[in-house]
């Protein structure tokens, strides 16, 4: 799609100095064989000269700033490294997602364009409904910080994949991308993205091979074209807190704040069965007055037959957007003058997640009344 303005320029430039240097030249000889014709051209020569410096010095202006603003027309740039991902479902991004259809033949939906970042890496996820066309280089992508002034030639993007399937997710560190400036959010330079696919179309029964482009920004000049535009997302830290278990219904529970220097809540139940009434509270005041505390889950309790003298502890988170990082349970016999046996286990920000402990060696399983604290710390992931 370029269409050579520039390097026509130049030529012309070169052609018409080295013309007046063949001029000047010829000036001298005759200035040496005959000084009295020579003297009525002087000055028509040297006006002629002067104008011809002023004019290249602009056109080489001209050509330099025309050089720079199209550089990814004019220039190849170097091949860019990326990783290649199968599956993104377990990315933790930050921030909001951007989505651009897929543009094939100008007006065809091909499919989508999906950006993405988390702490380290850009994530460009191209899907096409009908697939690829068989060909090297199926993708194509460029990176900058500002749109070209017409439709690049896709042969000069750095990052380039040849795609068999129907997606294809590109994994790039940020710390690699020469136009991310370092900052985040939406008061920053944008990213300007381009996509370039050859992807198949559904014609009736049949494929048809179509170039695309990604994009919800349509591109400059003649040719038609499209780009996104993605502000890198920051990250923000999780916020976590300490929930605790009140009794509902057929469970006891009391206020204690003397076991870890802060309020809690202990339960008591008595024989087998399934306890399912305990509420997970979020602790926002550090008091005992739970009814301005958010409810963010429950607890289910479990205790097994004598058989397998088991005692099982689910957790389990009901808010969205909250996770669990650790569970925290304590048991004793209630009014034994002992310690609390303590049992602690971390969790990779799970919505829920079950404790397993055995009776043997922890307490006597024919005792009337079992006290009970469950504890739990939880972070919300903003997801």
């Amino acid at each position: 799609m370029y269409d050579g303005r520039g390097f026509f320029e130049k030529k012309l430039i070169f052609f018409i100095r080295y013309c007046f240097l063949g001029i000047y030249f010829l000036y001298l000889i005759l200035l040496i064989l005959n000084p009295l014709v020579m003297k009525k051209l002087k000055l028509l020569l040297s006006v002629s000269i002067l104008f011809f410096a002023l004019y290249s010095c602009d056109q080489q202006s001209e050509i330099d700033s025309l050089e720079s603003s199209e550089s990814i027309e004019n220039k190849k740039p170097v091949t860019k490294s990326f990783e290649t991902l199968t599956n993104d479902s377990n990315i933790d991004y930050c921030g909001q997602p951007v989505e651009c259809p897929l543009i094939a033949g100008q007006h065809i939906d091909a499919g989508t364009v999906t950006i993405k970042n988390d702490e380290n890496y850009l994530y460009v996820k191209v899907y096409s409904k009908a697939g690829f066309q068989n060909v090297d280089e199926n993708i194509k992508m460029w990176i900058g910080t500002e749109p070209p002034s017409k439709r690049p030639p896709a042969g000069h993007f750095p990052y380039k994949v040849t795609e068999s399937g129907d997606t294809h997710i590109f994994q790039i560190e940020l710390s690699s991308i020469d136009a991310w400036s370092g900052d985040c959010g939406e008061n920053t330079q944008p990213l300007i993205i381009i996509v370039h696919a050859d992807v198949l179309t559904e014609v009736g029964n049949a494929n048809s091979g179509e170039t695309a482009f990604g994009g919800c920004q349509e591109g400059a000049g003649k040719a038609w074209w499209y780009y996104m535009e993605y502000s890198v997302q920051c990250c923000e830290e999780e916020e976590c807190m300490d929930a605790f278990g009140v009794k509902h219904d057929n469970i006891q529970s009391s206020c204690i704040n003397d076991i870890w220097a802060s309020w809690l809540w202990g339960s008591w139940i008595s024989g087998t069965g399934v306890y399912d009434g305990i509420i997970l509270y979020l602790d926002d005041d550090d008091n005992c007055d739970n009814s301005d505390n958010e409810v963010i889950g429950h607890i289910e309790i479990s205790i097994s037959t004598m058989d397998s003298k088991q005692l099982k502890i689910k957790y389990v988170i009901d808010k969205e957007g909250y996770k669990l990082s650790e569970v925290d349970f304590s048991i004793k016999e209630r009014g034994i003058d002992a310690d609390y046996r303590n049992f602690n286990e971390s969790v990779d920000m799970k919505s829920d997640h079950t404790l397993y402990i055995p009776w043997s060696g922890n307490i006597e399983y024919n005792a009337q009344l079992v006290y009970f604290i469950e504890k739990a710390k939880v972070c919300y992931t903003m997801e």
